[in-house]
């Protein structure tokens, strides 16, 4: 699903990006370089905004079960 949608946001923004550039007169690569930056942005998620992790997937499940996954129980070490 990451993947997908790296690829759509890819062409999105370099389509939006060079109807931008095109309208303001810039360089054509705006387009390519807008659209690489937010493939990279939405599939990489470096913020973990859009696709959970596995681990806080996995401790949020148990947590919704009761269940106790490795150390998510929350021990004061």
């Amino acid at each position: 699903m990451r993947i997908a949608s790296g690829v759509l946001w890819l062409f999105a923004g370099w389509y939006i990006g060079n109807l931008l550039a095109y309208h303001a007169g810039w360089s054509m690569l705006f387009g390519p370089v807008l659209g690489i930056a937010a493939a990279v942005i939405v599939a990489g998620d470096p913020l973990g905004l859009l696709w959970k992790r596995a681990a806080s997937r996995a401790a949020a499940e148990a947590a919704a079960s009761g269940a106790v996954v490795d150390g998510a129980a929350g021990s004061a070490d």
